[in-house]
């Protein structure tokens, strides 16, 4: 990350009786954004800052080139004044309201001239039209997720703050609800910061990330070069990374659909009929992804990439996490300490990934160049 990209910079110490928050974010202007640790260690406090609910002293904030916050300076915007859309756990709609009036809340509290998102283009984005008459009590907890999404983009925001959102929704909403999460920031091209626990939900949504352990931050970067640091043994199962594929092709007898990965690799994976030229998220564990020195001559695997160890971990503990550069794609293994002394591991070695099982994720990517800003023009 550059400094290039980076439109939000945030620098906070708040003592909360004998914990203590001290970190500094440099967040980019575009994509999703997660902060991710275990509970209590400070994420929801950081996100409240960022949002204006806290006042850490010391405290910088400076958002798209605007201070927001700043000690030296004698500036604090209050929460009302900034242009932040926040959705919190339990969704805080409000229960005398309709839907639809749920939705022009976010809308009438906006200025008409910071105006950016029009209610129709966030009631299609979010799929709930056939929601607007109904009062919060009658929804599932997908479906009121996603209408406090709704609500929170309507007020036209800089970026969107994003607390647990999937806490207590089933398997089938969450899954869902990524899958509108990721569209939206194409969809808006706005910038959101997304606060977890759950490594699952950061591997589909996130394109960087930022650590938290005890009030600090332990890593910042893209997703694979900070799950990469992460300690595999506290769940290799969910250590994953999301790329995007375009659809070349699809086998009837099979019911596979081929992927062009990176203009000269191709991937096939079970699943449905996908349209030729659509670009499709595909999830690969770690745990799925195996690596040699050489081709295999016969394989299992479904995809087998020329890769560079961009990274390799340098724990104590017995499994090791190797990241690896395919060139359109970067890509995590989970490999045991004796196995990569075997295979002479090392930064810049060229290897071979060899992709064991990838799942097709929910939906297709959104077109690329199809955006709806969602900034002011000072911003």
């Amino acid at each position: 990350m550059t400094a290039d990209d980076v439109d939000i910079h945030g620098r906070f110490r708040l003592h909360q009786g004998d914990f203590v928050l001290d970190a500094e974010l440099r967040l980019p202007g575009r994509g999703v954004h997660c902060v991710f640790g275990r509970s209590g260690c400070g994420k929801t406090t950081l996100l409240r800052c960022l949002a204006g609910l806290e006042r850490p002293d010391p405290g910088h904030l400076r958002v798209n080139g605007q201070v927001w916050q700043s000690a030296d300076r004698r500036v604090f915007v209050p929460p009302h004044r900034r242009s932040v859309g926040v959705v919190f756990q339990d969704t805080r709609l409000f229960p005398h309201l309709s839907v639809r009036q749920n939705l022009m809340y976010g809308l009438r509290r906006t200025p008409t001239d910071r105006r950016r998102i029009e209610p129709e283009t966030v009631i299609e984005a979010l799929g709930i039209h056939h929601l607007l008459s109904r009062r919060p009590v009658t929804l599932s907890g997908g479906e009121a997720k996603r209408v406090a999404v709704g609500r929170a983009l309507l007020s036209s925001p800089d970026f969107l703050l994003l607390d647990e959102p999937l806490a207590g929704i089933d398997v089938g909403a969450r899954h869902e609800i990524i899958g509108f999460l990721k569209a939206l920031h194409r969809t808006f091209d706005l910038p959101i910061v997304y606060v977890s626990h759950d490594l699952d939900e950061i591997t589909r949504l996130s394109d960087t990330m930022t650590t938290l352990e005890n009030g600090r931050v332990t890593g910042h970067g893209t997703m694979a070069e900070v799950l990469a640091t992460i300690d595999p043994t506290l769940g290799d199962s969910l250590l994953a990374v999301v790329v995007e594929g375009k659809v070349c092709g699809y086998d009837d007898s099979f019911a596979m659909v081929e992927l062009d990965i990176n203009g000269s690799e191709r991937m096939t994976i079970p699943g449905p009929r996908q349209a030729v030229g659509a670009w499709q998220a595909i999830r690969i564990a770690a745990r799925d992804v195996g690596i040699g020195l050489h081709p295999p001559t016969e394989t299992a695997a479904i995809a087998v990439l020329p890769a560079t160890v961009k990274a390799v971990t340098d724990g104590n503990h017995p499994l090791m996490t190797v990241t690896l550069d395919t060139g359109g794609a970067v890509l995590l293994a989970v490999i045991s300490r004796p196995a990569a002394a075997r295979l002479g591991l090392a930064v810049g070695s060229p290897v071979y990934a060899e992709i064991r099982h990838a799942d097709l994720m929910a939906g297709t990517v959104p077109d690329r160049t199809t955006t709806i800003s969602a900034r002011s023009d000072s911003g």
